[in-house]
């Protein structure tokens, strides 16, 4: 089963952001981390998780992130982004994984 990365954008009302969601293979020679889609699958019905992402200023975040040319250069600066810190660790939370293991 091929892992999977997930992108996910809003329309705001000036249009500046594209609204979908979609899955993306990544080949087995990438060097970044992966989510097994069992998880993935756990995350996007997470109705904690969804009631976060009503949060505007979270989707501007993480939109922010999406479309960074080095997404991994700016994780620091963002886990001080209280929203943020707080998605991240629920989502590392239903993956299984907790801080310390981050």
């Amino acid at each position: 089963m091929a892992d999977a990365l997930v992108t996910y954008s809003e329309s705001d009302s000036e249009g500046e952001l594209g609204e979908e969601v979609e899955l993306q293979s990544e080949s087995d020679d990438d060097d970044i981390d992966k989510v097994p889609e069992e998880k993935l699958q756990s995350l996007e019905f997470n109705v904690s998780l969804r009631d976060m992402l009503c949060n505007p200023h979270l989707r501007k975040v993480l939109t922010g992130l999406d479309k960074h040319p080095d997404p991994a250069s700016i994780l620091d600066r963002l886990m001080e982004v209280p929203i943020f810190k707080e998605f991240a660790d629920e989502c590392l939370k239903i993956c299984g994984e907790s801080e310390n293991d981050a």
